[in-house]
């Protein structure tokens, strides 16, 4: 028996007219499509991980950048509330400030503030202990704050139900039975300091 014979296919056939040109073609429009889909998942993909990293760290930037505005006084430093924040906070300001003098000072920071109607403030594992500065005619009111344990006595508008008003301050006396009504004074014993108050 003879060889059988392989018919040849032309080049053009397989390979298009143009040498294969029109192959080539289509297989890089599919490769293009996939390859956009790809592309387009991976953008997607970054840009989610960048907004996850973003708010990782920018929330906590925040609140550190909140406390770093805040300066807290120390022992001996003068304090003025911060005004407009749910919680009881303080900020150091110079003890001389020509205007709004600030109403109080840093009597201690302890684990427990000293005997007295100190303002205990949380300030890390400790508290810082607020008394108020000596004035005459300054009203006093009480409320309850978030982030404090009991109700404080803290400046404020005299006009306000049940406001107590200084009439007197004693330097150098932890002592509320030396003022006409002990019961409404404000007593401190580091700085040893009284302030009488009578009901404004």
């Amino acid at each position: 028996m003879g060889r059988a014979r392989v018919a040849k296919i032309p080049a053009h056939v397989y390979l298009g007219q143009n040498g294969g040109t029109a192959l080539t073609r289509a297989i890089d429009m599919v490769t293009g499509i996939h390859g956009t889909r790809v592309a387009e998942n991976a953008l997607k993909l970054n840009l989610l991980v960048y907004g996850i990293a973003a708010l990782v760290i920018g929330i906590p930037a925040v609140l550190i950048g909140r406390d770093l505005l805040t300066t807290e006084a120390l022992v001996g430093q003068c304090a003025s509330q911060v005004a407009n924040v749910s919680e009881l906070r303080f900020e150091e300001t110079g003890c001389k400030k020509r205007k709004n003098s600030p109403g109080y000072e840093v009597g201690a920071i302890a684990a427990n503030c000293p005997d007295g109607d100190y303002i205990a403030v949380p300030r890390g594992g400790e508290k810082t202990c607020y008394l108020s500065r000596a004035a005459i005619g300054v009203c006093f009111v009480t409320k309850q704050y978030p982030n404090v344990d009991q109700p404080v006595h803290i400046r404020g508008n005299c006009e306000e139900q049940n406001a107590r008003k200084s009439v007197d301050v004693l330097h150098d006396t932890f002592d509320k039975s030396r003022c006409p009504g002990p019961d409404l004074a404000l007593a401190y014993s580091k700085p040893a300091r009284t302030l009488c108050l009578e009901k404004a």
